[in-house]
């Protein structure tokens, strides 16, 4: 049976470094949305902030197609994004009646104050992401979700890591081997 490492959490929670170090001590597929979403916008170009959730949309039906089709194979993958569960439940749905991976949930998260001040450093270096993810435009909004939308693992069946990046020296080592433990028994 194939396995899904999902990495999940609020945005600036640490999830696409996690992801990338999950990524190489694996040596799994990593479907990351911001990757695909970015491959979208060069493609496709970008404009505002509506065009880039519906670039997002697009980018987690892709991500779960190729998703789809690893497990098909019986490859196990790593799937990275901050997934909303009444946006992607039908996604994991379809994962589960077809495949019927074993998913390992990494839960990454920061304190308040901390994913507000990195939401901010996108914000204003222009430098820092792709552009066609608009982050000044988005910040506002993103901000309140925040404070709205409390932090909580996805519902999926398995095994589920917290990753706490609140500290700069986060132990990324460490959840690597939480996870390394459950891919291996």
């Amino acid at each position: 049976m194939a396995m899904v490492v999902v990495v999940t959490g609020l945005p600036g929670a640490g999830k696409s470094t996690i992801a990338r170090c999950l990524r190489d001590a694996l040596a799994w597929p990593l479907l990351a949305k911001d990757a695909i979403k970015e491959s979208l916008f060069d493609s496709l170009g970008w404009s505002d902030r509506a065009w880039s959730k519906r670039v997002s949309v697009a980018s987690y039906d892709l991500m779960f197609r190729c998703a789809a089709e690893l497990l098909r194979v019986q490859v196990n993958c790593i799937l990275e994004g901050n997934f909303r569960w009444s946006e992607n439940e039908h996604h994991f749905a379809h994962l589960t009646a077809e495949h019927a991976p074993t998913f390992v949930q990494v839960f990454c998260s920061a304190s308040q104050p901390v994913l507000q001040a990195r939401l901010r450093a996108r914000a204003t270096d222009a430098a820092a992401r792709h552009p066609g993810h608009v982050d000044a435009a988005s910040l506002a909004e993103l901000e309140a979700e925040l404070c709205e939308r409390p932090p909580t693992p996805l519902p999926l069946s398995g095994p589920l890591v917290r990753f706490d990046s609140t500290s700069p020296a986060a132990p990324q080592a460490d959840i690597v081997a939480q996870v390394l433990r459950h891919v291996r028994t």
